[in-house]
């Protein structure tokens, strides 16, 4: 959480919240990048089909969906919890393209990327290995 502001037509108390991209999400991207085949996955089935507990983990919680503010992922507007990966989020899986570290979101929206530029491999950092995760 970084800012607050008061909305200037309700006064209600509005808070701005710098999200990164974490080890988890960027192996759950490679993982959707690798076995999704282009195609809308269903995340809590998609993830019973791995036998790794971390990795599993990763594809669990609700940091997955976070990875839209960087255009990375897009929701099926019709269905709940079915995602797909776009054509940038396959590219950075593929470690071709840089990100700007940090997006702030205000209300479940993303106001803007700053930071420095980060691949697929600083985000995962020493917590997953890029290349086990990319022959997957």
């Amino acid at each position: 959480m970084s800012g607050l502001t008061r909305c200037d037509c309700c006064g209600r108390l509005l808070v701005t919240y710098k999200r990164t991209i974490t080890a988890p999400m960027a192996a759950a991207l490679i993982a959707i990048h690798r076995r999704g085949q282009g195609g809308w996955v269903h995340l809590p089935t998609f993830k019973m089909s791995f036998s790794n507990v971390k990795l599993r983990a990763a594809l669990s919680g609700g940091d997955v969906s976070k990875l839209r503010f960087w255009g990375l992922l897009m929701a099926d507007p019709m269905r709940v919890a079915y995602w797909m990966i776009t054509r940038k989020g396959d590219r950075f899986a593929l470690d071709q393209i840089r990100l700007r570290k940090i997006a702030d979101v205000r209300l479940n929206v993303r106001l803007g990327l700053h930071g420095p530029l980060v691949g697929i491999k600083d985000a995962l950092r020493e917590q997953f290995d890029y290349n086990k995760l990319i022959t997957l």
